[in-house]
């Protein structure tokens, strides 16, 4: 076997170290790579752990609150129910003892669910007017949470005419609304609820062009073998075009 000389073996180890520092280089870079990916999924998988801790714990109050929603949302019983429900209520129970006078009360059109808020909304407006006392109380009486009934504006406009609140009169409008339950809603309901649908653009369809009926002059005409003949009997166009002028 042929020995190495020393500048050759100088060489190999000079080889297999360079060799073996890129091997080494490479290596902790695959490694450092895979340790940030390993990283980031563990802080992803310890997110996703925190966030299902919380539900775990705010699980009791959320049932609680599925709940209360089930034993106070209501459906309604019809459409006439619906609509007629928070008039009956202003007209009777909610001005019960309390000197007001209403101005244009009138319900408004229903709002059926959406995807941001999934219930059937009843709606009214009125104009009150009274004493402050009385229209406080009577503002007051139209809100109740556990009957799904708010009043989302309020508009005021006082009369500086006495000192004493009690005798202070004012001019009040509302707006009340009262929330129902989804399941109310009927099929016709969601539909009007519906955006409409694109108009249909009808095209116009071109009229098949009748052919004429030969006429008796064309009954007349020559038969087809005396066509050439008649062709070849009869000059040739001439056509002239002034020079000076050639559209003349």
């Amino acid at each position: 076997m042929t020995q190495l000389k020393p500048s050759e073996k100088r060489m190999l180890v000079i080889l297999l170290s360079g060799l073996f520092l890129l091997a080494n280089v490479l290596g902790w870079a695959w490694y450092s790579s895979l340790m940030l990916r390993s990283e980031r999924r563990l802080a992803g998988l310890k997110a996703k752990v925190n966030s299902l801790e919380v539900w775990r714990r705010e699980a009791p109050a959320a049932e609680e609150k599925r709940a209360w929603i089930g034993d106070n949302l209501k459906e309604y019983a019809d459409e006439t129910a619906r609509d007629t429900y928070l008039d009956n209520l202003v007209q009777n129970d909610l001005r019960s003892g309390l000197d007001l006078e209403l101005i244009s009360p009138r319900p408004l059109d229903p709002l059926m669910p959406t995807d941001e808020l999934p219930f059937i909304r009843s709606r009214y407006e009125t104009k009150v007017k009274g004493t402050w006392t009385d229209v406080m109380t009577f503002v007051y009486r139209l809100q109740k949470p556990s009957e799904f009934r708010f009043v989302p504006r309020v508009t005021m406009v006082p009369r500086k005419n006495e000192q004493n609140d009690a005798e202070q009169f004012v001019e009040c409008f509302v707006t009340i609304e009262k929330w129902w339950a989804p399941e109310s809603a009927t099929a016709d309901d969601l539909a009007a609820n519906e955006q409409p649908a694109a108009p249909v653009v009808e095209v116009p369809v071109t009229a098949a062009v009748p052919t004429p009926e030969p006429d008796a002059a064309a009954a007349a005409a020559p038969a087809p073998e005396a066509a050439p003949a008649a062709a070849a009997a009869a000059p040739e166009p001439v056509n002239s075009v002034n020079p000076v002028n050639p559209g003349q």
